[in-house]
């Protein structure tokens, strides 16, 4: 292979990202990406930014990599729409990301189905740091959080997850079994299923070692978009920004909810 034939370093890294999504997004899925706090590159502490959206299809994931790679480092941070968003919200539009106005972004009423609970193991930072990344040492405490959980509920069961590293901390993705619509059970109800589960994990393993957040249940929930920065406060050599990425996927795709 000649050089000028070799893929840019981008090629490989929209590559890499896309076959991560391949085991997170199904080909009949909308997808709405989302950057949260971008800015024009000079202002890239000051300031709140603001939101831009897109809405892509599972089958578009080479495109939609693309994109989410190149806004990295403009914007606090990258995110997808974890569950499939009713197919009449795709909107083709150029750019295919935009600055979003308020109400344009995806909400729990447009979720088609539930297909995935999130478990997110958050980092635990001192008071003074609530608003930055997180050392390294608190991120290693969230993945052994994210280790006993995982065995814990093998142990009841549950097959292997998608162990996600978040930048900060760490995600377990598990696939539920028969997905269901959203629009009968909205507004969602304290007896909800996957709030009881999360409710149930933070009691028992939250602690100094990491937080399980409780909140993350609901059906239009923005995940970390994988192989993207995520840019909390000022990059610093002991607080730095880093990329999420995905670091297990099990063999089989067996559902486990």
């Amino acid at each position: 292979m000649s050089e000028s034939s070799e893929p840019s370093p981008l090629d490989r890294a929209v590559a890499k990202v896309a076959g991560w999504l391949r085991h997170l997004i199904d080909p009949d899925q909308v997808v709405e990406l989302r950057a949260l706090q971008m800015h024009d590159g000079a202002k890239q502490h000051g300031g709140v930014g603001y939101t831009a959206a897109g809405m892509f299809r599972g089958s578009e994931l080479e495109v939609m990599a693309r994109e989410a790679l190149t806004l990295s480092g403009l914007c606090q941070g990258v995110y997808y729409t974890l569950n499939p968003l009713r197919p009449e919200r795709f909107v083709r539009q150029a750019p295919r990301v935009q600055k979003a106005a308020r109400g344009q972004t995806a909400e729990d009423a447009d979720v088609l189905e539930r297909r995935w609970l999130l478990i997110d193991i958050d980092p635990v930072r001192a008071a003074d740091h609530k608003d930055d990344s997180a050392t390294s040492a608190e991120k290693a405490r969230t993945l052994g959080v994210a280790k006993a959980v995982r065995e814990y509920l093998a142990t009841e069961g549950w097959p292997a997850p998608i162990v996600c590293d978040s930048g900060n901390g760490h995600h377990l993705l598990y696939r539920i079994a028969e997905p269901y619509p959203v629009a009968g059970e909205l507004p969602l109800k304290e007896g909800d299923t996957l709030r009881q589960v999360l409710r149930h994990l933070a009691d028992r393993f939250g602690g100094a070692d990491g937080n399980i957040d409780t909140k993350v249940y609901n059906p239009a929930r923005i995940v970390k978009f994988p192989g993207t920065l995520a840019c909390k406060g000022p990059g610093t050599e002991e607080r730095p920004h880093r990329r999420a990425r995905v670091l297990e996927v099990p063999e089989t795709k067996a559902p486990a909810v």
